[in-house]
């Protein structure tokens, strides 16, 4: 064998393990999204708020309290 088809060979037992490793790594971050973003979604719909509102909320400067 020459060298060129023993890289070859090392590239496909490496790269091949590698690619389905990070395929399968992936879906199960996409599948571990979809699922918060449902999560996400039904918590909304049992909380409906004004989104403008809660961004005004988040941003506001504390208010000074009077003495």
């Amino acid at each position: 064998m020459t060298p060129y088809e023993n890289l070859r060979i090392v590239v496909w037992v490496f790269g091949v393990p590698t690619i389905i490793a990070l395929t399968v790594r992936a879906i199960r971050k996409v599948h571990a999204i979809r699922k918060r973003h449902e999560e996400l979604l039904a918590e909304a719909e049992r909380n409906p708020q004004n989104p403008h509102q809660a961004l005004a909320e988040l941003y506001a400067e504390p208010r000074k309290q009077k003495r």
